[in-house]
């Protein structure tokens, strides 16, 4: 019975965390077009041919390169878009549990401390 009490937060903050995952994915399609966040970089590919993705000629990794594609306020796919509101639903309900919030409160206090004192915090 011990074991079951003590996972319990941990699963219900992973289910809070794939709500959350869903809802911004959802979002991501609905305002912007074919869901892509970043302009494609310009690569053919014979360039590309044999290198892993994100990695420059001489194998180091491509950080930093992205451009954003910029919000237009426009909705390209409504029922991403009333999907993403379904997964806010269930996202609020998980912050209304009062057994979930409170864990979570403490967490979060608790890595407060933690990054005042520079010591690890007690679990």
């Amino acid at each position: 019975m011990m074991r079951e009490e003590s996972t319990h937060g941990y699963r219900m903050d992973i289910t809070r965390k794939f709500i959350q995952m869903g809802r911004t994915r959802s979002l991501r399609y609905a305002l912007r077009k074919g869901g892509r966040k970043y302009e494609p970089t310009p690569t053919s590919k014979s360039e590309s041919k044999g290198k892993g993705k994100g990695t420059s000629e001489e194998g180091e990794e491509d950080r930093g390169t992205k451009t954003e594609i910029p919000r237009t306020g426009e909705i390209y796919d409504q029922g991403k878009l009333d999907g993403a509101n379904v997964f806010e639903g269930y996202l609020d309900k998980c912050w209304e549990c009062e057994e979930y919030s409170k864990a979570w409160n403490e967490w979060r206090e608790a890595g407060k401390k933690k990054s005042r004192s520079g010591t690890k915090a007690e679990t």
